[in-house]
């Protein structure tokens, strides 16, 4: 098998094999790229440079890919951008020195360990990535609009253990969360409720604070105090008697 195989549409001019990684040198076969600004495809060809980007590996080896990209004239005359840089947007996004499925291979790592484990694993892959990398892939991450929810869980979470705490609201029909308060109080935990009058079920801990901050910010809700802390709190009156 070739390796073009795996770069379909684009021409490999010459690669080479080291201890350590690939450096695979290609170019776009299209003749033609869209323009950014106005989308008219143009055809004529200002300059052209070598870009590298980074690919998932092979056999462990990391993976370069020297691309030598083209940059065009646009010749709409309404058009303000003169020159372009061509985008193949399946590939990477603009200005990206990773391809896109390494970046989302990486991204998988950081959701799903802690940075620094996500970093020990992706030197295992072949792929060494700092630990700040990884918590840079975090916050660059767009957070999804929170949908109205209708049955929620609230509960408290440590930001220090010990010495602060929030409260963490969950939607308990997608098991996903969906806020973090600053902190347990009931102003805190009412104002956030009166933004979502969709609410009809919220299930709580047996603290007070949410009690109260519940039957201000959403009183028609119906409040269930959840199994794990009934059978908690019988548990420790059962071995104190």
């Amino acid at each position: 098998m070739e390796l073009q195989t795996f770069y379909k549409d684009w021409k490999l001019l010459f690669y080479s094999v080291g201890r350590s990684c690939v450096k695979l040198y290609i170019q776009s076969q299209q003749k033609s790229n869209l323009c950014p600004s106005c989308n008219m495809p143009s055809s004529r060809v200002h300059s052209r440079y070598w870009r590298v980007i980074q690919d998932i590996t092979i056999l462990s080896l990391q993976v370069f890919l020297h691309v030598r990209a083209r940059k065009f004239f646009c010749d709409h005359s309404a058009c303000s951008q003169r020159i372009f840089t061509e985008r193949p947007s399946d590939w990477w996004s603009p200005y990206a020195r990773r391809t896109n499925r390494l970046a989302t291979f990486l991204k998988h790592l950081a959701f799903s360990l802690s940075a620094e484990t996500a970093s020990k694993v992706s030197k295992q892959y072949g792929i060494p990535t700092s630990a700040d990398s990884f918590l840079y892939l975090i916050r660059k991450e767009e957070i999804p609009p929170i949908t109205q929810p209708i049955i929620i869980g609230i509960d408290d979470w440590a930001m220090k253990k010990g010495q602060r705490y929030g409260s963490i609201v969950c939607d308990l029909q997608t098991q996903k969360p969906i806020a973090l308060l600053e902190n347990r109080t009931v102003q805190e935990v009412s104002n956030w409720l009166r933004k979502y009058p969709s609410i009809q079920v919220v299930t709580r801990d047996g603290s007070t604070e949410y009690a109260k901050g519940i039957r201000e910010g959403c009183p028609h809700a119906v409040q269930i105090t959840d199994r794990w802390h009934l059978f908690h709190n019988l548990t420790q009156k059962v071995e104190q008697f």
